[in-house]
């Protein structure tokens, strides 16, 4: 509703030949319009949805999730931020992930793919206790 009169605006002046004023104007209504759309917006959540054409696509998926989360991992240790108490966690929660993916990866050699998933989920869930450990925000 915002951006109509802009854009009605810069309509006119464009098919009068006007077309640095048209831009202008079409300039201000969207820059309203982004403005207005941030507003409406501010503090709203953003739910994505992830459709997997089979079982093993979604573990292939959580495999890939499971070593960017691992390499993360790796760096917050290497920059120091689980030193002392902290690394005792971080490194349990690194040991329980292990587990878990080595459990995964003997049920996706059996073909049970939805059972290799749900450890995958849960040895990332591990991952992201060592990164909130060591004070990186993971949800």
């Amino acid at each position: 509703a915002l951006i109509q009169p802009g854009l009605v605006d810069g309509g006119k002046l464009s098919a009068a030949g006007r077309l640095g004023d048209a831009n202008k104007k079409m300039a201000e209504a969207y820059k309203l319009e982004v403005e207005e759309i941030s507003r409406l917006r501010a503090g709203q959540e953003v739910v994505m949805a992830l459709k997997f054409a089979t079982p093993a696509d979604e573990y292939a998926y959580e495999q890939k999730r499971f070593h960017s989360n691992e390499i993360l991992v790796g760096m917050m240790i290497g920059e120091g931020r689980a030193e002392g108490d902290k690394r005792r966690l971080v490194d349990g929660f690194l040991t329980e992930a292990g587990r878990l993916k080595a459990g995964a990866i003997e049920q996706s050699i059996n073909g049970n793919f939805k059972e290799a998933v749900s450890l995958m989920e849960k040895a990332v869930a591990q991952l992201n206790r060592a990164l909130q450990t060591m004070g990186v925000p993971v949800f």
